[in-house]
C-alpha cells in the first residue's frame, strides 16, 4: 500500500466512549433523508440527493441539473458513506460532508467563473474534549487530490457580513451573487483567510477551544480499511465548549492550491472520538517507575513504604480525572483514572510495610512469635498484641 497520511499519528489505546459523547449517527447505520442545500441564505424546498442524518454533504444544484456528491454503500462490515467528486459542465465539484451546513458560491458568464468560494458554517452543540478522532476509511480512484480531515470545538459566535451564498449565472454580463451575514462560518472560527466575504465581529466570550486536522494521500489497495487518528489540539484545556464541527472531504478542503478530480472517493466508514484514561508519567520519590507503560498497571516497590507526597503522575486525557487510594493494611496504593466518557482505568503499586509498623512481617528480632490461627495466648502474655490470621510481634 502506498500512503501518506500527513498528521501526527497517536499511540491509540483500545478505548471505548459512551453514546452520549460520540457524534450522532457514527457509524451511518441510521436512515438517510432529503439534501435541501442551502443558497442566497435559505435552504432549498427541493431536494438535491439524500445525505446521512445528521449530516450534511455538499451536493449542489446547477444550472443543467442537480451534482450529487455523496451514495449509501452497503459493505460486508457494514454501511458506510461514499464521497465522490463531480464535474458539471466543466465546473469541478468537491465532495465533503460535515456536521454544519455545506455551502458554495461563485458567478459566471458563458463559461467562465470568478468569485468563487465556499465551505461550511455551523455545527453541532456539543459540551464534551474528546482526545482525539478516529476515522475509518477507503480512498479509490486517481488523481493528485489531497483528501482531508477537519474538527474544531467552540464557545460563542463569529458574525461575516457580505458573503456571497449562491451561484449567478451570467451569460452576456457576469452573475451577481447574493449576499448574507454567516454565522459561525469555519474559517472565521478557525483563524483562516476568507476568498470572499466581508467584515469578521464575534461575540465577547467567542474562543476556539480546539481543533485537529489530517491530510490524506495515496489509494486503498483491494477492500482493506484504513484509519487516520487525529489527536485533538487544546488552545484551552480548560474551557468547556458549546459546539464542535467535523467536515471529511474527498478533494484538500480549504487548501489554497487543491486539486479537484472528479471520480476521486473517499468512503468513510465510522467517526470515533476517543477519550484517554491512562496516565502518561508515573513517579515516585523524583524517579520514574522501572517499566512504566500507560498499559501496564501493576508495579512492585517492595523496599519503598508509602509517602503520598512522593508521588507525583500525570494524567493522559484532557478532561480526565484521577483518584488515589490506599490501603493501611495491605500497603496497596490504587490510582484510578477515570476519561470523561466514564471509562476507567485501575494502576495498582505495592508497597512495603512500614520498617517500625507492628505488623511489619519481616521485622527480625530475637523476641518469640506466636501464630494466632493456632492456640490463643496466654491472659499473662505481656505486651502482647492480636491480630487475626497473622503473626505478631511479642516483646516482654
Amino acid at each position: 500500500m502506498s500512503k501518506k497520511i500527513l498528521s501526527v499519528i497517536l499511540f491509540g489505546m483500545a478505548l471505548a466512549s459512551a453514546n452520549a459523547q460520540q457524534l450522532p449517527n457514527a457509524q451511518f447505520d441510521a436512515e438517510w433523508e432529503d439534501q435541501y442545500p442551502w443558497e442566497s441564505g435559505n435552504y432549498l424546498t427541493t431536494a438535491c440527493g439524500t445525505t446521512p442524518a445528521a449530516w450534511r454533504v455538499s451536493n449542489v444544484k446547477t444550472a443543467i441539473g442537480n451534482a450529487v456528491v455523496a451514495s449509501k454503500l452497503t459493505t460486508e462490515d457494514g454501511p458506510a458513506v461514499k464521497l465522490t467528486n463531480v464535474s458539471v459542465a466543466g465546473r469541478s465539484i468537491p465532495a465533503y460532508m460535515s456536521l454544519g451546513t455545506p455551502w458554495a458560491t461563485a458567478e459566471t458568464k458563458l463559461a467562465n467563473t470568478r468569485n468563487e468560494d465556499g465551505g461550511v458554517f455551523g455545527g453541532l452543540e456539543f459540551s464534551y474534549r474528546p482526545d482525539a478522532m478516529r476515522i475509518t476509511y477507503q480512498r479509490t480512484g486517481s488523481g493528485e487530490d489531497k483528501s482531508k480531515v477537519v474538527a474544531y470545538s467552540w464557545k460563542g459566535t463569529w458574525t461575516q457580513a457580505a458573503v456571497p451564498s449562491n451561484t449567478a449565472v451570467g451569460i452576456i454580463s457576469w452573475g451577481n451573487a447574493t449576499k448574507v451575514t454567516m454565522t459561525d462560518r469555519d474559517n472565521n472560527i478557525l483563524g483562516l483567510s476568507c476568498l470572499q466575504g466581508g467584515e469578521v465581529s464575534h461575540s465577547d466570550d467567542a474562543e476556539l477551544i480546539a481543533a485537529a486536522d489530517a491530510t490524506i494521500e495515496g489509494f486503498t489497495e483491494g477492500d482493506a480499511w484504513d484509519e487516520v487518528l487525529l489527536p485533538i489540539t487544546y488552545h484551552n484545556a480548560t474551557a468547556v465548549p458549546e459546539k464542535f464541527n467535523v467536515v471529511i472531504a474527498a478533494a484538500g478542503y480549504q487548501d489554497a492550491d487543491r486539486v479537484i478530480t472528479a471520480g476521486l472517493s473517499l468512503v468513510i466508514k465510522s467517526v470515533e472520538l476517543i477519550y484517554y484514561h491512562t496516565l502518561s508519567s508515573l513517579t515516585y520519590d523524583g524517579q520514574p517507575l522501572a517499566d512504566f507503560a500507560e498499559d501496564n498497571l501493576n508495579y512492585v516497590l517492595a523496599d519503598q513504604e508509602y509517602d503520598e507526597t512522593k508521588l507525583a503522575y500525570t494524567v493522559k486525557g484532557v478532561a480526565a480525572t484521577a483518584q488515589t487510594t490506599f490501603d493501611e493494611e495491605s500497603h496497596l496504593l490504587t490510582i484510578t483514572v477515570t476519561g470523561e466518557d466514564g471509562v476507567a482505568t485501575t494502576y495498582t503499586l505495592q508497597f512495603a510495610a512500614p520498617v517500625n509498623g507492628i505488623n511489619n512481617v519481616n521485622a527480625t528480632s530475637d523476641a518469640p512469635t506466636f501464630d494466632l490461627q493456632g492456640p490463643p495466648a496466654t491472659a499473662g502474655s505481656k505486651g502482647l498484641r492480636i491480630q487475626q490470621g497473622k503473626k505478631v510481634l511479642v516483646r516482654e
